[in-house]
């Protein structure tokens, strides 16, 4: 079979050859749509990953806030009933803002977790299609 190479070789032309280039994209042209294919359904899954990430991020965040608000606001109601003499009320009193905030703190945790899994978003799909380029540039 001959190639574009060999006739160039044989007749000596130098420079800018749209023959080869054609006959590469015809020769390589149903594994790169499959390939491309692939990569178009791993980027898919990968941003439906992100979206949940940053989904759960998002209400994290809301729930840390929510409970930084309701333990300073039981932190004011403890203020006000600190006058009472009765013991197990300002007991739970007490408790509740110390509740609330480990909640905000557990939430600001798994934001800082979820955060840092955000650097590696869509890595895997980027050396995947470079190496699946290589394997193809291979083949032909």
């Amino acid at each position: 079979m001959s190639t574009p190479e060999m006739e160039n070789a044989t007749t000596g032309s130098v420079g800018f050859d749209p023959a080869r280039w054609l006959w590469l994209l015809d020769r390589a042209s149903p594994q790169l749509m499959t390939q491309l294919g692939l990569h178009g359904q791993l980027l898919h899954l990968e941003w439906q990953q992100e979206k949940r990430r940053l989904q759960w991020i998002m209400l994290c965040g809301v729930l840390s806030i929510s409970f930084v608000f309701l333990a300073f606001l039981f932190a004011g109601f403890a203020v006000l009933y600190l006058n009472r003499n009765n013991e197990s009320f300002t007991f739970f009193i007490w408790t509740l803002p110390v509740v609330f905030t480990f909640l905000a703190l557990a939430c600001f945790f798994l934001i800082q977790r979820l955060g840092k899994k955000g650097q590696s978003a869509f890595s895997g799909s980027f050396q995947e299609f470079i190496t699946d380029m290589k394997l193809l540039r291979r083949q032909v």
